[in-house]
């Protein structure tokens, strides 16, 4: 006979009793955890022994090099590439180490030495199409053209998959007018660049072709970008743009709000969008749309910047006046916002308070972080009221300023050519002037006053023969010369020929139409 197991019962109690629940206690942060937190609280020392003290105990992780480096740079360059050095000494094969280093190096000593970078790291990471990329970027930007040329297509050549190798590559020769070269290298790129990571070269190859007048084939190449990732949020506001250009405003209006679905905290779209309705008249709508995007972003000055314009455009001053308040007190100092405080500035100078006015000036143009462009016009302005205000020396030293920031900026370069010759320093206005004609080809005030120069103060010397050579050289070089034939006509009148003049007319009508 079988007899089924006994099984025991289960007692009603537990037969020990249970540990006391003890709560878990948070893990202590790390060296490096702390030192992000004295970041934030703005103890760039502290966070540097932390690192420091980290790296000690961790001296292959690059990533915190890097932190380090950045928390650094803000300040002093030198001391970043000075930890890199460091870094790239224990960590020999990490690329974006190298990259960084040669970014401070350029900042503290120049492309000169950022080459110099370069050369090391490519022997210690041969095929690194990051670093190729980086290097080519600094050959591009030293106008060395032909250099950067060779190093994408290394890089290329060595990752055929990184799409940003080819997008730095077409801007260059869109820059040198090789725009049958540029759309090559985009075609190539859209063939080998996996579709999700191919938007940025659709974006790209689409502005390539919304330049060229070629808005279908545009169209076309932002919906491919759309297709690879709807979630970019930068492919709706270029497609929008594009339709706003091309009339089709509802449309665009369309677009716009595909982009502010994709990614509502990105203010440029709500901006754009606003700036459309703006333009259509729907300033209602248009405020609206300004003020979600100060709320998606406070710190972009852009939309503050849209909003205090349009009630300043309509006669609101006390309204556009109270936004730019709560912008100054909402953007941090690490946000870009010089061309907000050049907004200011302008609309207290045409008020006539010209103190009010330098002050916003001032505050915009020591700001950190400002892009070069913005700061140039900034500086720009400021030294017009100057110079309206019969102050041509601070006029003089402002104009400086924005050169010592592009070299290469032919209205400043213009603006103070004209400061030089109002105090009668012919010979620098003319140096000046020739700078901004061969910045700028088709500057036609630039070549106009360069020609008048020449004729009236160097006449003895071939200086009509030259101002002729000029207007005809410019000409040649420019895609619609009507505007410089023009100035030439009126040259020529100058003179007395007025035979000449009127033929010159008639070209410039035919060259218009």
């Amino acid at each position: 006979m079988t007899h089924a197991p006994i099984v025991p019962s289960t007692p009603d109690v537990p037969l020990s009793p249970p540990l006391p629940s003890i709560p878990a206690v948070p893990a202590a942060p790390s060296l490096a955890q702390r030192a992000h937190l004295e970041l934030r609280a703005g103890d760039v020392a502290a966070a540097a022994r932390l690192f420091d003290q980290h790296l000690t105990l961790r001296p292959d992780d690059a990533r915190v090099w890097l932190d380090w480096a950045k928390a650094e740079r803000r300040a002093d360059p030198a001391a970043a590439a000075a930890i890199l050095q460091r870094a790239v000494a224990t960590v020999p094969r990490d690329p974006y180490l190298w990259h960084f280093r040669a970014a401070c190096v350029t900042a503290a000593n120049g492309k000169a030495a950022a080459r110099a970078v370069f050369r090391s790291a490519m022997e210690q990471c041969p095929d690194s199409a990051v670093l190729l990329c980086a290097w080519a970027s600094l050959e591009a930007d030293a106008n060395n053209a032909d250099s950067a040329v060779k190093l994408y297509r290394r890089a290329v050549d060595t990752d055929p998959t990184d799409p940003y190798s080819y997008v730095k590559w077409a801007q260059l020769e869109t820059r040198r007018r090789n725009f049958r070269g540029a759309r090559a290298v985009y075609e190539a790129g859209v063939k080998n660049v996996p579709k999700i990571r191919a938007v940025v070269l659709y974006a790209g190859y689409a502005q390539l072709a919304a330049n060229g007048r070629m808005p279908d084939k545009a169209r076309f190449l932002y919906m491919r970008g759309a297709e690879a990732d709807p979630k970019d949020k930068l492919i709706w506001q270029a497609w929008a743009c594009l339709e706003e250009r091309e009339g089709n405003v509802s449309r665009a209006r369309e677009l716009f709000e595909r982009g502010v679905v994709a990614d509502p905290s990105f203010s440029s779209n709500w901006q754009g969008w606003g700036m459309l309705e703006m333009r259509a008249g729907n300033l209602d709508a248009a405020r609206c749309l300004f003020e979600r995007g100060t709320r998606a972003d406070p710190d972009d000055s852009a939309n503050w910047q849209a909003w205090a314009q349009l009630e300043a455009g309509e006669g609101n001053v006390a309204e556009a006046r109270r936004l730019y308040e709560e912008a100054g007190e909402r953007i941090g100092q690490d946000a870009r916002a010089a061309v907000m405080f050049l907004g200011w500035a302008k609309l207290e100078a045409d008020l006539g308070n010209v103190d009010k006015a330098r002050s916003f000036y001032r505050a915009g143009s020591i700001r950190k972080r400002e892009r070069p462009q913005d700061l140039v016009r900034l500086l720009h302005s400021w030294a017009g009221l100057e110079r309206k205000e019969g102050e041509a020396e601070e006029a003089r030293r402002l104009y400086r300023r924005a050169l010592d920031l592009n070299e290469r900026d032919h209205r400043t370069l213009h603006a103070l050519a004209q400061v030089e010759l109002e105090a009668g320093e012919v010979g620098e206005a003319r140096s000046l002037l020739r700078r901004s004609v061969k910045a700028s080809p088709s500057d036609v005030l630039s070549v106009r006053g360069l020609a008048e120069i020449e004729a009236k103060h160097f006449a003895e010397e071939g200086g009509v023969g030259r101002a002729r050579e000029l207007f005809l050289r410019t000409s040649k070089q420019m895609r619609k010369p009507a505007s410089v034939i023009r100035a030439w006509a009126g040259f020529e009148e100058q003179q007395g020929d007025a035979e000449l003049a009127t033929r010159l007319r008639c070209v410039a009508e035919k060259r218009s139409n």
